[in-house]
């Protein structure tokens, strides 16, 4: 299942000297790191700029799993209206309150 992460970084701490020009525009490589646990601030994404090993490393950012909110739409929804309209007509008086004196 695909997951949706909202990320943001910090664009000044970018180090312009590890930039490199491609092709099609200047890009700049990234480490990031997907945590199975959220952290104290709730954040399951860091974001670095990648560095060779022996460099300091240079955190960009961090970000979060989005979660998708289901809204409860009821049964009709779901498909679940259709369950027990496979019966007959005769089957009307067998209802909640079928037999219930109404008042026309």
């Amino acid at each position: 299942m695909s997951k949706l992460i909202h990320a943001k970084i910090n664009l000044n701490k970018i180090k312009d000297a590890l930039l490199y020009v491609g092709e099609k525009g200047t890009y700049c490589s990234l480490t990031i790191w997907l945590n199975d646990e959220p952290d104290q601030f709730g954040n399951h994404v860091s974001i670095q700029q990648s560095t060779k090993k022996d460099e300091e490393k240079i955190y960009l950012g961090q970000g979060k799993y989005v979660e998708k909110e289901e809204k409860d739409q009821g049964p009709e929804a779901k498909g679940e209206w259709r369950k027990g309209l496979s019966g007959s007509m005769s089957d009307i008086n067998e209802l909640p309150g079928a037999n219930d004196d109404l008042p026309y």
